[in-house]
């Protein structure tokens, strides 16, 4: 098994679920602007692109959890708290999906940096064996004749 087969799946998983969330922004965006304006100007953040940088997704759910708290503590005339959009979804549910997301982001920034590092180490570790294999040519070179095995037995370097 490789680290790749894990990595895809979250990469699918992140995608799939910034899908949903964009839906669900769209319908937390109508329903506030429709229901709150006078508490939606300039708050109600936009639907980041599915490409977006983690940051921007983490920062705009985050944005979106705290003023749909905020309104479901809000008493305000013919509205009845919690504020649920389409199939029942609520700001829990909306939580809970920032955290897996954010989940999946770590994991797929975690697969990508542990090749690099695994290779850095590898690097450093060859470089010191390169030096040590140069000091013992060195060192074989003028102990043994020319034609002595440990010399003729000696790979390129």
């Amino acid at each position: 098994a490789t680290a790749e087969g894990p990595l895809v799946l979250a990469s699918g998983r992140r995608a799939t679920l910034r899908q949903s969330l964009r839906e669900r922004i769209r319908q937390f965006r109508g329903a506030v602007v429709g229901e709150f304006p006078e508490i939606a100007a300039g708050r109600v953040p936009t639907i980041p692109f599915i490409t977006a940088n983690d940051s921007v997704w983490d920062s705009t759910l985050g944005d979106i959890v705290a003023l749909w708290t905020e309104l479901n503590a809000t008493t305000l005339p013919g509205f009845t708290p919690p504020l649920v959009l389409v199939g029942g979804y609520t700001v829990a549910q909306l939580a809970a999906d920032k955290a897996e997301l954010l989940y999946v982001a770590h994991t797929l920034k975690e697969g990508e940096q542990t090749p690099k590092t695994l290779r850095k180490t590898r690097d450093a570790h060859v470089k010191g064996v390169y030096q040590n294999l140069v000091r013992y040519r060195k060192a074989i070179l003028n102990r043994f004749p020319a034609d002595h095995p440990l010399i003729t037995s000696l790979p390129e370097l």
